[in-house]
């Protein structure tokens, strides 16, 4: 059942908070196994550790290190169970594990039931950072990329893509969560209770940080659940330049993408550049989407800002205008307030926008137009950016 359950690469279509859910069951019954055959846990580990890494790089910053990210059918602020941490540590010997387990003891986040007395133990504190580990599932369509930055500290991409699991699966094919400063600044509203009216509302794809099209009659663009979904075609980190390339047509509904392809372009922690090549059917407007927990505000002509705390987040659209610009309020499934900013492009059959998402701390960039050449440059980064028909080049000088 499991190895039906978890894929190649280790990850599974549902979404953290049910692979948590399985693996609460599953566990038990392998440590009754493992003492029935008279040996010890660890022959669980070839069957368990690779998708061990899987929930491990799913973890969001918040709270130090120990809530799953919202991601298809979880639920906003969950914690990893201290059972399921303990029992990975036992299996792969992986220290992160055991700071996990300790962090969550220390928290109070220990469950009341029959696997907590099998697998929670007394154990010293560990101290140090939780290390979310970087993560390319393929075949899932998960992508998490965690980098340090000369201003951002511990930046955190999550991308979103895969098969549509008709069980729990949301309408996020080619949306992206980001963190930084321990904090979430572009957050999935994640799902709601059975009892909330607005548990089905949470799914769509309008709730989600996506390109997607706008209907005149109003009517809204559809993920559908019997549609294949996306397909990751290149995901690499290299001398800490990441490069994601996804193909999101069929996960549309029938009959409206001829293509749909998102690209992010990463050269440092602090600078995401997103491609959306779309060919419709027939012409629409697009609306660029991107969930935030700040409110935003046009400072300067054409740069929206988003302002946290610790750090601001600005979205520029670097070879289009928006014909409108909206900032949409929202609640995710634990009613906090998301505050979505839309932008919408001109009515056509073929898009192609080119939008950048900068993050600052003490060092905000700016944007120059030299001949066919974009310039983001701040005190610590010169970024160019080429657009030449539908092929765009991004280099850090």
């Amino acid at each position: 059942m499991i190895n039906n359950y978890v894929k190649e690469d280790g990850g599974t279509l549902e979404g953290p908070h049910y692979w948590q859910y399985t693996f609460s069951n599953v566990i038990p019954s392998l440590y009754a196994l493992a003492r029935y055959k008279k040996q010890p846990f660890s022959i669980y580990k070839e069957l368990l550790s690779k998708t061990g890494k899987f929930i491990l790089s799913h973890l969001s910053q918040q709270d130090d290190g120990t809530i799953l990210l919202p991601i298809n059918d979880a639920h906003p602020g969950v914690h990893l169970k201290a059972n399921i941490a303990y029992s990975f540590y036992e299996l792969t010997g992986n220290e992160v594990w055991l700071s996990l387990y300790t962090k969550l003891l220390e928290k109070g986040y220990v469950s009341d039931d029959v696997f907590t007395l099998v697998a929670s133990p007394l154990v010293e504190k560990i101290e140090g950072d939780t290390v979310i580990e970087q993560g390319i599932f393929e075949v899932t369509g998960q992508v998490d990329i965690n980098r340090q930055g000369k201003d951002i500290s511990k930046a955190h991409l999550h991308y979103c893509s895969g098969e549509l699991y008709v069980g729990h699966s949301h309408q996020d094919k080619g949306s992206i969560i980001l963190e930084a400063e321990g904090i979430t600044l572009c957050p999935d509203c994640g799902a709601g209770y059975y009892h909330d009216a607005n548990l089905s509302n949470l799914c769509c794809a309008n709730n989600h940080s996506l390109f997607l099209p706008v209907f005149d009659n109003g009517k809204l663009a559809r993920q559908p659940m019997e549609q294949y979904g996306g397909k990751i075609i290149r995901a690499e980190l290299k001398d800490d330049y990441v490069t994601i390339v996804s193909d999101e047509t069929k996960a549309w509904e029938e009959g409206l993408m001829k293509h749909s392809k998102r690209r992010i372009y990463s050269p440092c922690a602090e600078v995401y550049i997103i491609v959306d090549d779309v060919e419709l059917y027939e012409e629409h407007n697009m609306k660029f989407l991107l969930n935030s927990f700040a409110d935003y505000e046009e400072k300067e002509k054409g740069i929206f800002t988003a302002d946290f705390d610790k750090c601001s987040l600005n979205v520029i659209p670097l070879n289009w205008e928006c014909q409108v610009s909206n900032v949409r309020h929202i609640k995710d499934g634990e009613k906090q307030e998301v505050f979505q900013l839309e932008l919408t492009t001109k009515k056509s059959g073929k898009h192609f926008n080119v939008t950048a998402i900068t993050l600052a701390k003490n060092d905000q960039f700016k944007v120059k137009y030299i001949d066919d050449i974009i310039e983001l440059t701040s005190n610590n980064y010169s970024i160019s950016i080429t657009i030449n028909d539908n092929l765009v080049d991004v280099k850090e000088q």
